[in-house]
């Protein structure tokens, strides 16, 4: 979704969204699934995850690393 029609939806009273951790695509919070996060890595206690990403991981679709080793 466009950040503007965001900021109209969130003014207007609709669900408020939030970016999923995973892949970054912006996701209503009362459908978002809130894991626990890293606090060491990104000093968050928790993060959330859209469906898709929710499908994903429990189908066992592992996560790429960040960095090369």
């Amino acid at each position: 979704m466009e950040e503007d029609e965001l900021g109209t939806q969130r003014a207007l009273g609709h669900a408020e969204y939030v970016a999923c951790t995973r892949c970054g695509r912006m996701t209503p919070k009362q459908s978002a699934a809130i894991v626990p996060g890293d606090a060491l890595e990104d000093q968050s206690e928790f993060q959330y995850l859209c469906q898709e990403c929710q499908a994903a991981l429990a189908a066992g679709e592992q996560d790429l690393p960040t960095t090369l080793v």
